[in-house]
């Protein structure tokens, strides 16, 4: 009997190297197809995202600050029930914007791609809610979440500036004042969350680049059950 190590084993190739990758590549596209095809239909994999991108609004700095006794929700006149609502609110209205789009992957394994897309950049399914203002005891539109989001480091108001003190205003932490006449009194929005339609709360929750890399990994998990 032969021992192992005089048992030779000898494959023949019986097709040349390009028509083999060429059947591995198209193999592997059918079956990247079927996968991914199927993957963005299954309701768990659409709540799964959904959940984490509603999770990465609600938990971003400015809402945290707005859900506080913070100078941030003191300055845009919210009540901390108003605050709290609002911040449940834009999550939600955010993560429903989620949308997944699929192009196949060709015999090469070329041309394919899995789009996630969220949020408009007009910000509309935000900044036209009922939430997204108030009026003032003065009966002056506050359209706070418009200033928040797109305002940048613009002067908003002058003549007026915020006085922070308990049991004042509708948010019970400050109240503003002034006469309107007096050009070195200025209201804008703090620097530290102040937003612009390109840069704001919302698009550094989605598309921070430790987001990213999350965002990859449910994709992995998915794939790989």
């Amino acid at each position: 009997m032969p021992s192992p190590d005089d048992i030779r084993l000898e494959v023949i190739l019986l097709e040349t190297d390009a028509k083999i990758e060429k059947k591995i590549l198209q193999y592997t596209a059918k079956l990247v197809n079927e996968k991914i095809g199927k993957l963005v239909k299954r309701p768990d994999f659409m709540d799964k995202f959904s959940k984490v991108f509603k999770k990465w609004i609600f938990d971003s700095l400015a809402l945290q600050e707005l859900r506080g006794n913070t100078k941030l929700r003191a300055d845009l006149g919210l009540s901390r029930t108003g605050a709290a609502r609002a911040s449940g609110a834009i999550a939600d209205a955010v993560s429903q914007t989620l949308t997944f789009s699929y192009q196949k992957w060709d015999a090469k394994l070329t041309g394919g791609r899995l789009q996630i897309s969220i949020q408009p950049s007009n910000f509309e399914n935000v900044l036209n809610q009922s939430w997204a203002e108030f009026e003032s005891e003065g009966g002056y539109r506050i359209p706070w979440l418009s200033w928040l989001l797109t305002r940048g480091d613009d002067v908003i108001i002058t003549g007026y500036e915020v006085g922070y003190g308990r049991g004042l205003g509708r948010s019970g932490i400050g109240r503003m004042s002034g006469d309107g006449e007096d050009s070195r009194l200025t209201f804008r929005v703090n620097p530290a969350f102040s937003g612009t339609m390109d840069k704001n709360f919302i698009t550094e929750a989605l598309t921070s680049r430790d987001k990213i890399k999350e965002i990859r990994d449910i994709f992995i998990s998915f794939i790989v059950r």
